[in-house]
């Protein structure tokens, strides 16, 4: 009888043992979940600032096209007026800086897709994180529960006995 209450004493601390580590692999699965939830404000937060330099870059261009088209213009009074000089000089070197501006913005939108591209590999690591939390949760829930069926059926039949 005494090794009986021995084995019963014993399932009993094994199915805590479970519940306590079910508890903890809860408390981690919510953790990794907020930590996904953050990422996920991040990555949103650097596709916004990727179509915000896609949207600068768009306004570059159509001022550099037009820019240009200025500077042709201003080639062709400058053949029939050398007082046009100057101003073409200065229009020249705005074209250069507007140019140089697009290659500036086309360097960051690769460095944010970049960034995106890590953030989503991040993202999936952390999904594949929480599902593995997920099936372990189940795994030591399955155990907790046959042995907390266990318990229950000792019990009874003790109270039988």
């Amino acid at each position: 009888m005494n090794k009986f209450l021995r084995t019963i004493q014993h399932l009993r601390n094994e199915a805590e043992n479970w519940h306590e580590k079910v508890q903890q692999l809860e408390k981690r699965r919510k953790e990794l979940e907020l930590e996904s939830s953050n990422k996920d404000n991040i990555i949103n937060s650097i596709i916004f600032k990727n179509k915000t330099l896609q949207e600068d870059y768009k306004r570059l261009k159509f001022r550099a096209n037009k820019t240009t088209k200025i500077s042709i213009e201003s080639l062709t009074l400058k053949l029939e007026n050398d007082d046009y000089s100057a101003k073409n000089l200065d229009l020249e070197s705005k074209l250069e800086d507007i140019n140089q501006l697009i290659k500036i913005n086309n360097t960051k939108i690769k460095e944010n897709d970049l960034k995106i591209e890590q953030f989503q590999r991040k993202l999936y690591s952390l999904n594949n994180d929480k599902l593995n939390l997920s099936k372990q949760i189940n795994y030591y829930q399955d155990h907790y529960n046959r042995n907390r069926n266990e318990l229950d059926d000792i019990a009874a039949q003790l109270d039988f006995i």
